[in-house]
């Protein structure tokens, strides 16, 4: 009979955690995986931008119209002494048009080159959605073109649409800028 072999005891409470602590480190690993969006409504369907995305959001303020501008450029706004480009999603989406209401707001995007802000019809919610949900979008899943969308997913029963925030904004940089 072979010599019997001898295992070295290990000291297994450095590797025993408590429920709360195993609660805790699934929690922090799940927190790696979410993406912040903040989601918004226009003519009945759900959009989102993600967070890093926006600057602010803002009531509706007073819009400085412009001369020579593409017709989904509302004006220009004031932003705490920063002139800030309004663009109309619904003209620049070929939306049918509502009047602004007192859920109207601004969303002021941001990139690395060019600020601007949006009007939507109704802020809905910070969602804080699992990564691996969202999709790319199928053919014909909004009102919109499909070039200023990039992602979606499903939230409590609805499609939300995540737009291509940096396309919207280059776009909207070269149509100002007399280059698109």
């Amino acid at each position: 009979m072979p010599d019997e072999i001898t295992i070295p005891e290990m000291c297994y409470s450095e590797l025993a955690v408590t429920d709360e602590e195993w609660e805790e480190q699934i929690e922090s690993k799940r927190k790696l995986h979410l993406r912040r969006i903040i989601a918004f409504e226009m003519d009945d369907e759900l959009y989102g931008a993600d967070i890093a995305e926006v600057a602010e959001i803002l009531d509706m303020a007073p819009i400085m119209p412009l001369p020579n501008v593409p017709e989904f450029v509302m004006g220009v706004a004031n932003l705490r002494g920063t002139i800030l480009p309004v663009i109309d999603l619904r003209i620049m989406f070929s939306l049918s048009h509502k009047p602004f209401d007192e859920n109207s707001r601004i969303i002021v995007l941001t990139d690395e080159q060019f600020v601007a802000g949006i009007v939507v019809d109704r802020l809905w919610e910070l969602l804080r959605l699992d990564q691996d949900s969202f999709q790319p979008p199928p053919p014909d899943v909004a009102k919109i073109y499909p070039e200023y969308f990039k992602e979606v997913t499903p939230v409590r029963g609805r499609m939300l649409i995540v737009l291509d925030i940096k396309r919207l904004l280059t776009e909207t940089s070269k149509k100002l800028s007399g280059k698109g």
